[in-house]
């Protein structure tokens, strides 16, 4: 009998110029991954020790990289990875029809007019802030705007 354990392995391919995970750390999560079938490396994971529970928290992610087709294969070595979303920076005339796109509070297509103030770095009950920023405002008349091209929007 072989007494091989098999590796868990998640695969994700997109289009884009970068590709960030979100879920919920354990305390000792360790990740490796694989980049457009390269040899597998160590993922620096971006979360701070000692946030288990906390939904929300980007686990890895890379950015800046060529507008085209990638694969990503992430492959834990330690702890329970538990993955919420994953987000796809799309790159000019990519194919995105049918596709859900998020937008950070802080992307340069949302104008905001009035009384607006930022937050970061601060914690929500049971989650993070996407991207770990809000706005807010307690002024009537306060809004914001965004332009795009599409069938859809929602707000959360």
């Amino acid at each position: 009998m072989n007494d091989t354990a098999i590796t868990p392995t998640m695969i994700f391919s997109f289009q884009g110029t970068g590709v960030s995970f979100y879920g919920q750390p354990t305390d000792n999560l360790k990740l490796n991954y694989t980049f457009d079938g390269s040899r597998s490396r160590v993922a620096e994971t971006n979360f701070t020790r000692g946030i288990p529970g906390k939904t929300g928290v980007r686990l890895w992610g890379v950015e800046n990289i060529a507008a085209t087709i990638h694969s990503v294969t992430l492959i834990p070595t330690a702890g329970q990875p538990i993955l919420d979303y994953i987000v796809v920076t799309p790159f000019d005339y990519a194919s995105l029809s049918e596709k859900i796109l998020a937008l950070d509070d802080t992307d340069s297509v949302i104008k905001y007019s009035g009384s607006w103030t930022s937050k970061s770095g601060d914690t929500l009950s049971g989650g993070l802030a996407y991207n770990d920023t809000r706005h807010g405002s307690t002024q009537a008349g306060d809004n914001f705007t965004i332009s795009f091209n599409g069938a859809n929007h929602y707000m959360l």
